[in-house]
């Protein structure tokens, strides 16, 4: 399991008891995905890790409804140290960042140039719908949300324009071909 979810659902817990569907829906409303990385399906994976490893305890299970049962969790005292220990070690972690283009760039001599045209294309668009939803985030919950959240969202934000600049000069380069050259590039 991921540290980065344990923490997640760890932190969730610290303000109170929740069903997995319940933070689901927290994510979903507050937009986590945008600047917090979540593995799909990893959620409900991690709720039954954390119950086996002794961190969270089921309080109650609801089946008064038509819908699948909801477990009811808390978090254990042990569940408590863990999320303390994840929390500092989330903030001494060292940034990484190690693009899939990268890997990729290092045999574009093979590639062909008309697709990567198209997939640099293509990930600029991405990438501006992107920041326009990262701006309109900042200011819908500037004014509802903590100031944590907020450089949060503005961190990705400022990361998404860096990459969006970044891949308009890719894309100038594809272009002029100088992005498949095997020569150093001369400005």
């Amino acid at each position: 399991m991921a540290n980065d979810t344990k923490l997640l659902v760890l932190g969730m817990l610290m303000g109170g008891e929740c069903h997995p569907y319940e933070i689901q829906q927290i994510i979903k409303k507050r937009q986590m995905h945008y600047y917090v990385k979540l593995a799909k399906g990893s959620l409900y994976y991690s709720f039954q890790q954390l119950e086996e490893a002794g961190m969270i305890e089921a309080v109650e299970t609801i089946r008064d409804t038509p819908r699948p049962d909801k477990t009811i969790y808390r978090i254990t005292s042990l569940g408590k140290k863990e999320f303390h220990r994840l929390f500092e070690k989330q903030m001494a972690k060292p940034y990484e960042d190690f693009h899939p283009l990268y890997t990729a760039f290092s045999f574009i001599q093979h590639a062909d140039r008309d697709q990567v045209k198209q997939a640099i294309r293509e990930r600029i668009n991405e990438m501006k719908k992107r920041v326009e939803i990262l701006e309109m985030l900042v200011q819908a919950k500037k004014a509802h949300v903590p100031c944590a959240i907020i450089h949060s969202i503005n961190g990705a934000l400022a990361h998404s324009k860096t990459e969006l600049s970044w891949l308009k000069e890719l894309e100038k380069d594809a272009e002029s071909g100088a992005l498949f050259s095997t020569s150093p590039k001369t400005e």
